[in-house]
């Protein structure tokens, strides 16, 4: 398949899902979105990226008001978004709501593990999976009385991690080697955590990665999968 046949492929199924998003009735579009924030007045983004979530009826997300490092910070829906006390450039990333309190990745580039925010004290460090050195907890994903994610060791590599916020969290080497199988994309559905590695497929005339876990659970819920793609053209 040539590059143009492809970009038009992408182009028809682009147009077709805003032709139905254009389409859709009216009552379902009502709202009209507004700039709740400015942290960086001027040319450059605070919000480079909206890591955030929903935590005691507040918005917390990562954002920066001088161009440093992230910081975490909060919105309440009336007053101005503030910087909560004590997270002076610790990068939150993958912020997720779990036995009542805020956790997220986070931490300098060299010592990145889990942190912990309870909405009154400080942020602090509660899990520490790889010392020295950055365990680099991601796709946070609560299951059960458990917190589930991707972490990484010297032994195993980048692995499924399931903690439940007291005891020695638990590692489970899907794949036996010091790569790890690097399990993303992950999901609940039912009493079942589906997720997994991404697989290497032909796609458009050569090689793509896509994840597995999507598949599996389609799969097993018997519903179907829609691919959707963009593509991005110069001005």
């Amino acid at each position: 398949m040539t590059f143009e046949r492809a970009r038009n492929l992408l182009l028809l199924g682009s147009r077709s899902l805003l032709a139905a998003m254009v389409l859709a009735p009216l009552a379902a579009r009502a709202e009209i979105a507004v700039r709740i924030t400015d942290l960086r007045p001027g040319a450059f983004s605070g919000v480079p990226g909206l890591d955030a979530a929903v935590f005691a009826d507040k918005l917390y997300f990562a954002g920066t008001a001088d161009g440093g490092s992230l910081d975490l910070w909060v919105y309440d829906g009336l007053s101005p978004a503030t910087k909560v006390l004590g997270s002076d450039e610790i990068q939150p990333t993958y912020l997720t709501v779990w036995q009542g309190a805020l956790h997220f990745l986070g931490g300098p580039g060299g010592d990145r593990e889990l942190w912990r925010y309870d909405g009154v004290n400080p942020p602090l460090e509660v899990l520490d999976l790889l010392d020295p050195g950055s365990g680099s907890p991601a796709f946070l994903t609560p299951f059960g009385p458990e917190l589930c994610f991707r972490a990484t060791s010297p032994d195993v590599g980048a692995e499924l991690v399931c903690w439940d916020g007291a005891t020695a969290p638990d590692v489970y080497d899907l794949r036996a080697a010091a790569a790890g199988c690097s399990p993303d994309n992950r999901t609940v559905l039912g009493d079942r955590l589906y997720g997994g590695p991404s697989a290497r497929v032909p796609f458009l005339g050569g090689l793509a990665s896509f994840p597995v876990g999507p598949y599996v659970m389609a799969a097993s819920a018997g519903a179907p999968l829609i691919q959707v793609f963009s593509l991005r053209e110069p001005r």
